[in-house]
């Protein structure tokens, strides 16, 4: 006696279902976009993580580590500005005790260019991380930078002239 395609149908049915629900949350399509890039599919982990990020269901932390791990693929894609930009938008909204890896990450990518908003984002890392991670990372590391920063002898312009060495004119 041949048995019926129904059972078939339904058990492809009820996998197609599962799956679904398998991606379904925001946490398990982070996985999905990590899996990717341990695979070394950076351009599919870099969508897969901005989609994770700008998911309206996605909490902070989720939202916050998408775009950090963004910025990784970015790295891994040679693709400096990109990384900044989700570094940017991981910052966007200050939230205590979640926001701090990426203002460090942010921190170190400004160091050479633009010191003194890399002190600043040091500085918010190091006294969130005080505050709200119980002095885990990046604590010691921001701390650290923050004390190179600052026995690092500095180049001031000329007495008189400018940052680009014109003539300052008090009034």
């Amino acid at each position: 006696m041949p048995r019926s395609p129904a059972p078939v149908s339904m058990l492809c049915t009820a996998l197609v279902a599962t799956a679904l629900v398998a991606c379904a949350t925001p946490e398990s399509a982070l996985e999905r976009a990590r899996a990717d890039a341990q695979a070394g599919r950076a351009a599919l982990a870099l969508r897969r993580f901005d989609a994770v990020a700008a998911r309206k269901d996605a909490g902070d932390a989720v939202r916050i580590d998408a775009l950090l791990a963004a910025s990784r693929a970015c790295d891994a894609l040679h693709d400096e500005a990109c990384a900044r930009a989700r570094l940017e938008r991981a910052i966007a909204r200050d939230v205590p005790g979640l926001v701090e890896p990426a203002e460090f990450e942010l921190a170190e990518r400004l160091r050479t260019e633009d010191s003194a908003r890399a002190m600043s984002l040091y500085y918010r890392a190091a006294g969130g991380a005080d505050k709200y991670r119980h002095r885990a990372w990046p604590y010691q590391a921001a701390m650290d930078r923050i004390l190179q920063i600052s026995m690092s002898p500095r180049r001031l312009p000329p007495a008189g002239r400018g940052p680009e060495g014109q003539r300052h004119h008090p009034d």
